[in-house]
């Protein structure tokens, strides 16, 4: 039995594993400065700061545009940061008449635009006294800020924006500076590197993801306003202001320090993310049914793709190369757009302007070729998967032969940890040659600590196809454990030694089969469950969206009886099902983005 001390701190450690690389960068500088809680609720003041920001723009004033970057600059932290009330310092000025959005977004325009430049000038003033001094002290050399001047640095943070650049510059580079020293810090890193294992695409940095959120923010109030039986309500509302959107949480990212056209680059890179996951399940469905989502998601590709062209770089046209071969951006091509008729697809466009990308190395790592034309590496993380597995089947080998020598019982361990590897991949294999047979290519076999992971071209639009694929890699270490059993069906004497290696290989696979079919996302079972459910709707965003919450309902009960099991002793058991919660709840790629492709297709 284990102690209720471990089993606290094992759930503890799991819930920080799954919270953790979702946690906004300065989430985590909230967590070390003790940033004061909101009031009010911040993302309720981004229409109304978007509105006077565009407002101001269109002034041509050099001040009115500073006071706009500093508003665009609000709306981007009230994303990243909702919790806090930090970011809002201007709201502290705002007279009694105009405290609350609502208020202030009844007044009008002239009387709203001043009222709000006098109360970020003051703001401005105040923070930039309190700075002042703080830098001064927390310059010089080997000086550890106390409790209270932590606090202060952590508002300060917050809300570098209002600041002087000199000031500015000088209170980002401290507290960033603090934040790396904390422990947070590490654990967000190492979370972010989990999660980058577990997705199929590059994890994006939370700056971009609120970007992308403070987009949909300010999308919101002109979708509730917007007539969807006008034919040109994408062409001339829609796509023009989330562009703009996109545009001023480009600016503000940058200005902030994130990479230039970091959230233009996502928006191709990161597709289903982007469209899939962080967008509005209401706004999706909304559009959906008025059948201008899709044509919204290719506005905004081209857009995006239009930036990356300006920037004339190596590093935007590669983006722009792997674009052009991203089954999610088949989009058509809207009506009204200068391309329409030129190309089929967004893809087909990008394909023609930028060629194919390059071939990307597999990475570090024992490259076996290319087994069935397939580029195949094992990661070198696996030798200490390996290692552990050799050791835990020394362990049971010599409890099971007694007496044998050690080198005979390292032999056997050291072939039963091989020929679970062996299964993994032939596990893998059996994706990659289904979905050949299917019609879609794969880009690589990985084998790593954790397992294997095929890289498989696109998935999530056919759904025979797609349960055929997923069904494949079970289905291949059921053939496996049959083939264990064919010499006693012609009674073919084995020998004992080949028989001990042969158990736990008969029962790695079993596990591996059970493991993958439970329906939870990103699993195998969670696929086939998407792929039935698609099936049956006769809809494969819904279908995809009903798949993720049950697999979330299913991760929550693995945690929750790994708890259970960790307390009656069963350890090996209980930590297999909290690694299939933690990944069930762990934000993955496989989204469906919701929007409809044309040109070449999967049979289905």
């Amino acid at each position: 039995m284990i102690s209720p001390r471990r089993a606290l701190a094992f759930t503890l450690s799991l819930l920080v594993l799954v919270s953790a690389p979702g946690l906004p960068a300065y989430a985590a500088a909230a967590e070390v400065f003790d940033a004061a809680p909101s009031q009010s609720a911040p993302l309720a003041w981004i229409p109304v700061l978007g509105a006077a920001s565009t407002e101001m723009d269109a002034l041509q004033d050099p001040a009115a545009q500073n006071v706009s970057g500093i508003l665009d600059q609000i709306q981007l932290e009230a994303v990243l940061h909702p919790g806090s009330a930090d970011a809002l310092a201007f709201a502290g000025n705002l007279p009694a008449a105009a405290d609350t959005p609502e208020k202030l977004s009844a007044l009008p325009q002239e009387e709203r635009l001043h009222i709000l430049s006098r109360a970020v000038a003051a703001a401005s003033r105040d923070l930039s006294a309190q700075a002042a001094p703080l830098i001064a002290e927390l310059s010089r050399p080997g000086f550890k800020p106390s409790a209270a001047e932590r606090r202060v640095l952590g508002r300060l943070a917050s809300s570098w924006f209002y600041l002087p650049p000199a000031q500015a510059e000088a209170v980002r580079d401290i507290a960033r500076q603090e934040t790396e020293r904390s422990a947070l810090q590490k654990a967000r890193g190492l979370a972010r590197a989990l999660s980058g294992k577990i997705h199929s695409v590059p994890p994006m940095a939370p700056e971009v993801q609120a970007g992308a959120r403070m987009m949909y923010a300010r999308l919101r109030p002109a979708l509730a306003k917007a007539d969807y039986s006008r034919a040109d309500a994408v062409e001339n509302i829609l796509a023009p202001q989330a562009a703009q959107a996109l545009a001023q949480a480009s600016r503000s990212l940058a200005e902030r320090g994130s990479p230039r056209n970091a959230l233009w680059t996502a928006i191709l890179t990161n597709h289903r993310q982007i469209f899939g996951v962080i967008a509005d399940e209401r706004m999706v469905n909304a559009l959906r049914r008025s059948g201008q989502w899709t044509e919204l998601v290719s506005a905004l590709s081209l857009a995006a793709a239009g930036e990356l062209a300006r920037a004339d770089d190596a590093q935007s046209d590669e983006v722009l190369r792997e674009a052009g071969a991203n089954h999610d951006l088949q989009l058509p091509i809207p009506a009204w757009h200068p391309l329409a008729g030129e190309f089929d697809s967004v893809a087909d466009a990008l394909a023609s302007a930028y060629g194919a990308p390059q071939e990307k190395p597999l990475g570090p790592g024992l490259n076996l070729g290319k087994p069935f034309g397939i580029p195949t590496v094992v990661r070198p993380g696996t030798a200490l998967g390996l290692a552990v597995v050799a050791a835990q089947m020394f362990q049971e080998t010599s409890l099971a032969m007694p007496g044998a020598a050690n080198g005979l019982l390292a032999g056997l361990a050291a072939t039963s940890a091989f020929l679970l590897y062996g299964s993994v991949l032939a596990h893998e294999f059996g994706h990659a040659l289904m979905a050949r047979a299917r019609g879609i290519g794969t880009r690589k076999i990985t084998l790593n600590i954790m397992g294997g992971a095929a890289d498989i071209e696109h998935d999530g639009r056919r759904p025979l196809t797609d349960f055929l694929i997923a069904a494949a890699g079970p289905a291949v270490n059921v053939l496996l454990v049959a083939a264990c059993f064919v010499p006693a069906l012609l009674h073919i004497h084995v020998p004992h030694l080949l028989t001990q290696a042969l158990v736990p290989f008969i029962l790695t696979n079993i596990l591996l089969v059970g493991f993958n079919v439970l329906p939870v996302l990103p699993m195998d079972g969670g696929l086939m469950l998407r792929a039935a459910l698609s099936a049956a709707m006769g809809d494969d965003y819904r279908a995809a969206r009903a798949a993720e919450k049950t697999a979330k309902v299913l991760a929550i009960a693995s945690l929750a009886a790994a708890t259970v099991l960790l307390f009656m002793g069963h350890s090996a058991v209980a930590w297999g099902l909290a690694f299939l919660g933690m990944i069930g709840l762990v934000p993955h790629a496989i989204s469906h983005p919701g929007t409809t492709l044309v040109g070449p297709k999967a049979k289905n």
